[in-house]
């Protein structure tokens, strides 16, 4: 198969012990909002889901999430590796950074503008981040912290 998302992928393999499956793309990405994923799977993806590879496509200031106001969580915003606008994205509660991007969260505040909802930032150690969404730190899960403030 080319691409599927890798929770899928473990539980076959362990309901059936014989089964090998051999994925030759990327494993998508499973994200929190259903509607991150469809906005982003229908710009860069192939409709059905987005891989990493398919992130690494995604331009400095990208407007492709601008204006959506069906997105809520986008805790997996930490993967892009880039600033994107998501002016008028007057829903959305939830960001995910790396630390790479922490100091310029509020490069511009377009890139925020008119997110009122926007409260809680979800910072990741991304050094060692696997395509589990979790971070680890000499093989030990750390967990990511969470920052909530309200955006005026």
């Amino acid at each position: 198969m080319d691409k599927c998302y890798k929770s899928e992928s473990d539980y076959l393999k362990q309901r059936f012990d014989n089964l090998t499956i051999t994925v030759t793309g990327n494993y998508y990405i499973p994200f929190v909002d259903e509607n991150v994923k469809s906005a982003l799977a229908t710009a860069i993806g192939d409709g059905i889901g987005v891989t990493e590879s398919d992130l690494s496509t995604i331009t400095s200031n990208s407007q492709i999430l601008r204006g959506n106001t069906s997105i809520v969580d986008f805790p997996e915003y930490a993967k892009v590796g880039k600033m994107m606008s998501f002016s008028n994205c007057s829903n959305l509660e939830t960001l995910g950074f790396d630390t790479a991007y922490c100091t310029t969260i509020w490069q511009d505040d377009n890139y925020y503008y008119n997110c009122g909802k926007l409260h809680k930032f979800v910072i990741y150690d991304i050094v060692n981040w696997y395509n589990s969404g979790t971070s680890r730190r000499n093989g030990n899960r750390v967990p990511p912290t969470e920052v909530s403030s309200r955006v005026h």
